[in-house]
């Protein structure tokens, strides 16, 4: 028997979609136009416009501008870049590396535009080109100019006055109503120097002046704290209210600081607590012999070929102090009063509770008057002088406490710091 087969089915066709989808053709399109504006914007010639973009800014700022180059950043935000640029005068003028100007987009069809950021950055400041900056944002942000700026910032600026640097600084304009002008805030990248530069109607700059650990040059001393608040006019600042965390204890005062002649002067008066008398001494090589808490007052000048030098090589004081809880090592002068022999005595120390007397600089060295010294049941009085070459010379008369005798022995003192000698006699 033969079975049927039923005829085969010619197989059906599928026809696939080769057509592009629509998301590929935007993203390609963006692409081109991305690729497109990166291409414009590198190859136009922006530079060729430098000449109306400087009389553009020196009618907006009111002095003279000129701009090195110009470009124009895309990533992280788009800015117009401004290279090698100087405002001011040519002799006097502000050099700035760069200034970054970031625009806010929503106000180009407004009639002020606004900007959102100007970055200024690689300069050198100094009281005159604050004083010239500050005109410049006053007027850049007054009522009647075309442009106002959110905020400006400083990258890496450098500030300089009367021969002290401070390098690597940032900061900003502080901005009140309005966006109106109001000082300049400027700090280290650590946050231990602080910089705050207001200008005052009458002239000058008022100075709020902060820094921690610092050291002015090779063999100054290091400040733990310097906090400083005064007037800066012509070059000389004013202090009204000085303090300072140094050798262990702390300088409250006021001064003036200036150049004279070229060299830093710095003149005014303290109080002072709670000094180290062996790293005070040690400035002057003669911080081993003096050892104790110094408290008092002293008004001073000094002067210096730089400030690295400034209270070593030339120094003026006038003052009273008192030093708590020491000893003065070289002599031992209750040792001296027990010699029975005519011989000079020689070495030890004395350790005391209290001395105080008065100081003032003479030539040739210091002068210790009115001293007073209560070490056990001794007492002693007399004066002091202590040259250059660290020669100490002077009486001091020796009496013990609580005794019937009103007598006082005086104990002649002489020699170098490290050779002293003490001696009973008239």
């Amino acid at each position: 028997m033969k079975t049927r087969t039923s005829p085969a089915r010619p197989a059906s066709r599928k026809f696939k979609n080769t057509s592009t989808p629509w998301s590929i053709k935007i993203l390609v399109t963006l692409l081109l136009l991305t690729g497109l504006l990166f291409m414009t914007i590198t190859f136009f010639p922006f530079n060729s416009y430098i000449p109306e973009i400087e009389s553009f800014l020196s009618k907006l700022s009111g002095v003279p501008v000129k701009v090195g180059q110009i470009r124009v950043e895309t990533w992280p935000r788009a800015s117009l870049a401004l290279n090698d640029v100087r405002i001011g005068r040519e002799k006097s003028n502000t050099r700035f590396d760069e200034i970054q100007v970031i625009p806010e987009f929503a106000s180009i069809l407004s009639h002020r535009k606004i900007l959102r950021e100007v970055v200024l950055r690689g300069t050198n400041l100094t009281p005159e080109r604050f004083t010239l900056l500050s005109s410049i944002v006053a007027i850049v942000n007054s009522q009647n100019s075309d442009v106002s700026v959110k905020r400006f910032r400083f990258e890496n600026a450098d500030i300089t006055y009367a021969g002290l640097s401070f390098p690597e600084m940032f900061g900003e304009v502080n901005l009140g109503a309005n966006r109106a002008f109001e000082s300049f805030s400027m700090k280290t990248a650590d946050s231990n120097l602080l910089i705050d530069v207001k200008p005052i109607i009458l002239g000058g700059h008022r100075i709020s002046f902060e820094r921690y650990g610092w050291r002015p040059g090779a063999g100054a001393p290091t400040f733990r704290m310097i906090n400083a608040k005064g007037n800066l006019l012509n070059d000389v600042f004013t202090i009204d209210s000085l303090e300072i965390l140094i050798f262990d204890g702390i300088f409250h005062g006021k001064g003036v600081m200036q150049l004279s002649d070229g060299k830093p002067r710095f003149q005014g008066s303290a109080d002072f607590e709670r000094i180290n008398t062996t790293a005070f001494g040690a400035l002057f090589g003669v911080g081993q012999h003096l050892s104790g808490e110094a408290f008092g007052q002293a008004s001073f000048s000094t002067t210096a070929a730089s400030w690295s030098g400034i209270f070593r090589e030339q120094l003026d004081v006038n003052g009273e102090f008192e030093v708590r809880r020491g000893y003065f090592q070289g002599i031992d002068l209750a040792g001296a009063v027990r010699q029975t022999s005519d011989v000079p005595f020689r070495g030890g120390e004395t350790i005391f509770e209290q001395l105080s007397g008065k100081v003032r600089t003479v030539p040739g060295g210091v002068s210790f008057t009115e001293l007073q010294m209560s070490s056990g049941l001794l007492q002693s009085s007399g004066a002091l002088t202590l040259n250059r070459e660290k020669v100490l010379n002077g009486v001091m008369y020796l009496q013990m406490r609580g005794s019937m005798a009103r007598t006082r022995t005086p104990i002649h003192i002489n020699g170098t710091l490290d050779a002293l000698t003490a001696q009973i006699g008239n």
